[in-house]
């Protein structure tokens, strides 16, 4: 099978046949991203789901907000969902844009080091609040 092949199968497989068409390219550029930190196609789909799902951010700009929110989830050491929640919080709730929600958050991580705290328990405590 084909690496083209294989890509439309995984996407079609978790979108269904309306991601493969309207939104297969961005979907595989988004995967290449996430490859290229280190993540997987599920590592990607999760942060998208997070945004699109819980905060009601358009699928195609989700798209495109999980490039930067899995560069976030690497350089705080937390998942791609959790990167993808607190983003989204911090947008619908703080009015941030994606890109002060993640500046916010790496300053809260380099907050949490000097109070030594660990950031993760922050940013899981935090991602928790968000279903409560």
């Amino acid at each position: 099978m084909s690496a083209v092949a294989e890509l439309t199968d995984e996407v079609g497989n978790k979108f269904g046949a309306i991601g493969v068409t309207e939104f297969g390219s961005d979907l595989i550029s988004a995967k290449a991203s996430a490859v290229a930190l280190g993540y997987s196609f599920d590592d990607m789909t999760s942060s998208v789901s997070s945004l699109s799902d819980n905060f009601g951010i358009a699928f195609g700009a989700a798209i495109e907000m999980s490039k930067s929110t899995m560069d976030t989830a690497r350089a705080l050491g937390i998942s791609t969902e959790h990167a993808g929640t607190l983003t989204g919080m911090l947008m619908t709730m703080g009015g941030h844009s994606a890109g002060s929600a993640q500046n916010i958050l790496k300053q809260a991580n380099q907050l949490s080091k000097i109070a030594g705290i660990s950031p993760n328990i922050i940013f899981e405590d935090m991602a928790g609040s968000t279903e409560e």
